[in-house]
């Protein structure tokens, strides 16, 4: 069983994250897949369950992390 470390943010951070949140765009701490060749995108909590869904696909796909959304452009599928 894996035991997640607890990430300890700087006051910095806390505070450009509260400014950014303020202004309606969010840090946010998961996985996304984007299909390069459709521009749809899926979104994952776990690294291996974004690996399982594109297993057999026949596609272009990216991976990233960390991903910045504003509210007036967030769009999931």
């Amino acid at each position: 069983m894996e035991t997640e470390i607890p990430q300890k943010r700087s006051y910095l951070r806390k505070d450009i994250e509260k400014a950014l949140k303020e202004k309606g765009i969010v840090l946010e701490r998961r996985i996304s897949l984007f299909n390069l060749d459709t521009n749809e995108v899926y979104h994952f909590d776990d690294y291996y369950d974004a690996i399982d869904f594109i297993k057999g696909k026949k596609s272009r796909w990216y991976l990233t992390y960390n991903n910045v959304t504003t509210n007036c452009l967030s769009k999931e599928k």
